[in-house]
């Protein structure tokens, strides 16, 4: 109808868009158009890395994970991950005194996913001294494999005995 006016309202892509037609009569009838975007429900990361070398057996649906870092270790590894889509946000928190890592991953939809890494130090095989001390004098002969020692001692005090522990290998 030529007189007609048409009013087009945009609501945007997650909203609702009206069209309003008057009549030369002043009726008017709206249409509503209403848009939903799909969200990503991607809640996986792509990959996890320590210090930039991809997390040990990753696996997007693996969420648990034991690591194993050298002994003497107290500063745990920088931990970077690829996103599984640009939708994704990740929150990642790290316990330095409980050493673990938690990232949970929220997809567009609002569904999370957690994966949480747990570090365990390597247990040290090493038993031996680096040297004993006796009254504060190095023990003549010390050889951290040598394990037993005969001493002549010049008094009948015992000596005050002091050790070294070897070095963390």
């Amino acid at each position: 109808d030529p007189y007609q006016t048409v009013r087009l309202i945009e609501g945007g892509v997650d909203g609702t868009t009206r069209i309003e037609v008057t009549a030369a009569s002043g009726a008017i009838t709206t249409y509503r158009l209403q848009f939903r975007t799909v969200k990503s429900s991607n809640n996986a990361l792509s990959a996890i890395m320590l210090d930039g070398d991809t997390l040990p057996g990753f696996n997007p649906d693996t969420l648990s994970y034991r690591v194993t870092v050298p002994a003497g270790t107290s500063t745990l590894p920088a931990i970077t991950y690829t996103l599984g889509d640009e939708y994704q946000t990740v929150n990642l928190s790290v316990n330095q005194s409980l050493m673990t890592a938690r990232l949970v991953v929220t997809a567009g939809d609002g569904s999370t996913r957690q994966y949480v890494i747990t570090f365990e130090v390597q247990k040290s095989e090493n038993a031996f001294l680096q040297m004993i001390y006796l009254d504060g004098a190095q023990l003549s002969g010390f050889e951290p494999s040598l394990l037993d020692y005969t001493l002549t001692w010049p008094t009948a005090t015992m000596p005050q005995i002091t050790v070294l522990p070897d070095e963390i290998a």
